[in-house]
């Protein structure tokens, strides 16, 4: 371990931050298991958010020690993926697009095929395209969801 002048007499700050290190890849281990053991459909939205903050510690704490000269390591589970509050915007937007789907679908299912008003076809062909763009995004990201 090398270390640069300006924190050459902080050695217990460099440790601290090593450890801070491992401890955000332990919480980002557990969290990937998670996300592999539990059907996407009983996984809280918590997760995948969550598995983003921690890759964004864990990229922070690389770049602090590295800054000072450390050798770290870079592991595969590491790699960030997107920034959380995109994700859990994007998750949040897609439980609205959801719910309204199912309100139109139910108003839908009122009315006999050719009576049904143009607003709710119209509200369930958009309610689908923007739940497709959505998910896509989500696909992109790596966050499992349940179809």
């Amino acid at each position: 371990m090398t270390t640069n002048s300006a924190i050459g007499t902080q050695p217990d700050i460099i440790a601290a931050t090593h450890e801070l290190l491992a401890s955000w890849r332990g919480q980002l281990g557990v969290l990937l298991e998670l996300q592999r053991v539990l059907p996407a459909g009983q996984l809280p939205d918590e997760v995948p958010v969550n598995v983003a903050r921690a890759r964004r510690e864990i990229a922070d704490v690389k770049a602090r020690l590295r800054g000072w000269g450390e050798t770290v390591d870079d592991q595969p589970a590491d790699a960030e993926t997107a920034d959380p509050q995109e994700i859990e915007h994007t998750l949040r937007l897609r439980a609205i697009y959801r719910r309204n789907l199912a309100q139109l679908s139910a108003q839908r299912a009122q009315f006999p095929e050719r009576e049904v008003p143009l607003h709710v076809t119209n509200g369930i062909a958009e309610a689908s395209a923007q739940l497709e763009r959505i998910e896509s995004q989500l696909r992109a990201w790596g966050v499992p969801f349940e179809a």
